[in-house]
């Protein structure tokens, strides 16, 4: 018998901790009136067994699942929602529906990811709210749908009412988004390439650079001028757009859009903001841990930064050089291993035994692209007594194969220096290209080579056949435009016309 001290003897039981940490995350939750998914207690809790009452009247619910991040971060969002709407006395409920373990319900089925939010009037779905689901963009929501009323439960006015509501979204989000962008312009302090030292001089800065068409810049841009408006006068806060202006110091520490950093008076980045969150509190925070450094501080920041932007460079250079080299290497390959086929030397290197050509242009990223798949299928193309071949298309367009080639790359098979299959699967690995040069090859017989080559030409003749009925269709669609501007046109004559007689009266 041995003796074992009792610290060697407690173990603690980790499912026993974990149960107890549950429970303190839990009562916690409860103290501050939020459950675990951070749900206020304004939000209705539904479930299948109550979905029938709960949804008599309108109702806005979250479809949710236990393990949704997204669903977590929208909770507070929907609970501040419900809390306006309560004290509005309004008759909307804003509910949540844990979807993993209530699957019985009309909604559902309208469920294809987490969260869903949708729009409910006497049980059944009347709309579903997509877009951006921050209070403001689920208020435009609501607001509208509570405005139809009654409208919204009646199917013989559904296709108009969808039209209204579109169109009243979208003028309400085009005001918001107007407004949004006066304040941008307004607020926040413009830097370009020749601006960039004389607006920085002196100043602490915060430099936002974004793009305009980046949907990240866009809903970082309200939290930008939220805090230019509230910063204190030791920060400045400038934007610089970033796909127009790129010869400025910070054009280095530019990987994606948007790019925050931190900027000393003499136009020196000194960090760079990491991380998810770009709320007006996070930015704030994070730029007034800089604002009271000493100036040996600060000199270090830029320093370090300046050695991970020459480390980036470095990086760049070396997978330049990398794929420069992976480039060639493939290129020699292909050259190497798949023979070029021109207009004169066509039917003498597809006639004596079946051939794949690939017809392409060294312009074209698919193309090259396809290079490594098509040196290993020369290597071995699936079917013994079968030559691979190229062919630029743009100088080659007198052969049997030209008509069928629409797009770059084509790849045709050639028996007897006809077309007669074309490979249209658009997977382009090697094992699909070999089964259908096996495929094709078997049709060996007289009569099977002519059935492929004669679906082969329907082919062509349906593409063309839809070539010119598009082409007809602009036509006409041009001729009315033209006739529409005739007509506007003699309309406005006629209203000059008219003006003058009452001028000369």
């Amino acid at each position: 018998h041995t003796t074992t001290s009792p610290m060697c003897r407690w173990r603690p039981n980790v499912f026993v901790m974990c149960f107890v940490g549950s429970l303190l995350k839990s009562f916690a939750a409860s103290a501050i009136g939020v459950d675990e998914y951070g749900f206020g207690i304004a939000v209705h809790a539904i479930t299948d067994a109550n979905f029938a009452t709960s949804t008599k009247g309108p109702a806005f619910v979250m479809y949710y699942a236990e393990w949704c991040g997204h669903c977590k971060r929208l909770a507070p969002v929907l609970t501040q929602l419900a809390e306006e709407y309560h004290a509005n006395g309004s008759k909307l409920v804003v509910g949540k529906l844990l979807a993993t373990e209530h699957k019985d319900n009309p909604g559902n089925t309208f469920v294809k990811g987490f969260p869903t939010l949708l729009y409910i009037v006497e049980g059944q779905v009347i709309g579903m709210c997509k877009g951006e689901h921050d209070l403001a963009a689920l208020q435009l929501y609501t607001d509208g749908m509570l405005k139809l009323g009654d409208e919204a439960r009646r199917p013989k006015v559904k296709k108009s009412k969808t039209k209204f509501m579109s169109n009243w979204r979208k003028e309400e989000k085009l005001k918001m988004e107007q407004e949004r962008s006066k304040k941008f312009v307004e607020m926040v302090t413009e830097v370009s390439d020749a601006t960039y030292f004389s607006k920085m001089r002196g100043k602490k800065t915060l430099l936002f650079i974004y793009a305009d068409w980046c949907g990240q810049s866009n809903r970082t841009a309200p939290a930008i001028v939220e805090l230019a408006t509230t910063a204190s006068a030791e920060l400045q806060v400038a934007r610089l757009k970033g796909t127009d202006f790129k010869a400025h110091p910070a054009a280095r520490f530019v990987e994606s859009f948007p790019t925050i950093l931190f900027i000393d008076g003499d136009g020196m980045v000194v960090d760079k903001h990491e991380g998810n969150d770009r709320s007006a509190a996070a930015l704030r925070e994070w730029a007034g841990s800089f604002i009271r450094l000493d100036k040996e501080t600060l000199d270090n920041g830029k320093r370090r930064m300046m050695l991970w932007a020459e480390d980036k460079a470095e990086q760049k250079r070396e997978e330049k050089a990398l794929k420069d080299k992976e480039k060639t290497e493939t290129t020699k390959a292909f050259l190497e291993t798949v023979g070029l086929v021109t207009d004169d030397n066509f039917l003498n290197k597809t006639s004596q035994k079946d051939a794949v050509v690939l017809f392409y242009i060294e312009s074209s990223a698919p193309c090259q692209a396809l290079k490594p798949t098509l040196a290993e299928l020369a290597k071995d193309p699936g079917a013994p007594g079968v030559t691979v071949l190229r062919m630029v298309g743009t100088a080659n367009s007198t052969n049997p194969g030209a008509e069928f080639v629409h797009v770059y790359p084509t790849l045709l098979y050639f028996r007897e220096g006809q077309p007669i299959s074309k490979y249209n699967t658009g997977e382009r690995t090697l094992q699909d290209m070999q089964r259908w040069v096996r495929e094709t090859q078997i049709a060996s017989g007289s009569e099977e080579t002519a059935r492929l080559a004669a679906a082969l030409k329907k082919d062509l003749l349906r593409r063309k056949e839809d070539e010119r009925r598009r082409a007809q269709e602009q036509e006409t669609r041009m001729k009315k435009a033209k006739e529409e501007e005739k007509r506007k046109s003699k309309l406005e004559d006629r209203k000059n016309k008219r003006k003058n007689v009452v001028g000369t009266d």
